[in-house]
């Protein structure tokens, strides 16, 4: 008996906070058969990293004078319908492939998501940036609770949190 396989066409993306191993959408694409991560960790120049809900997750945002690092994964078309619904592509993150510099210092394409020109401006101005722009230098410390959900400042959750918790400061 012959078994034949056909591969699966995939896509490389450059993913560097909640999709990452260890935080809490990586299952989004981990649990896929047909995808996978590439070893180590790469940099993608042009972008800074800041963190939003007080460490909730990050955005890149673009920016000649910075790095962020990031993990390569390979994913399958579904998987990556699957990250750009969780993205909120094209309207809460866009994304375009950008060039990552691997441990190695070779070079890779990959898709990478980042914040759309006018929500990049007002990230820039209201949260504070990861200077090393590693979002393993941040974990869950001061943010939202992985396996819990739940509000660091008052530990609720709510679809409408920022405007109904009383602990979180939104602007007018």
């Amino acid at each position: 008996m012959t078994t034949t396989t056909t591969a699966t066409p995939t896509t490389t993306v450059a993913v560097y906070g909640t999709l990452r191993a260890g935080f809490g959408n990586h299952y989004l694409w981990a649990e896929d058969p047909q995808c996978s991560a590439r070893p180590g960790t790469a940099r993608v120049a042009g972008f800074a990293m800041y963190s939003a809900w007080n460490g909730g997750f990050p955005y890149a945002v673009p920016d000649p004078e910075f790095s962020i690092v990031a993990e390569l994964i390979d994913v399958t078309p579904e998987c990556l319908e699957r990250l750009d619904r969780l993205e909120g592509y094209p309207h809460h993150y866009d994304r375009k492939v950008v060039v990552a510099t691997t441990e190695d210092g070779g070079t890779i394409e990959a898709w990478m998501y980042f914040a759309p020109a006018q929500r990049a401006k007002e990230i820039a101005m209201d949260c504070p940036i990861v200077p090393s722009g590693d979002w393993a230098d941040i974990g869950s410390v001061g943010g939202w609770d992985d396996d819990e959900d739940e509000c660091p400042e008052c530990g609720g959750w709510t679809d409408d949190h920022e405007r109904e918790c009383p602990l979180v400061e939104v602007d007018a």
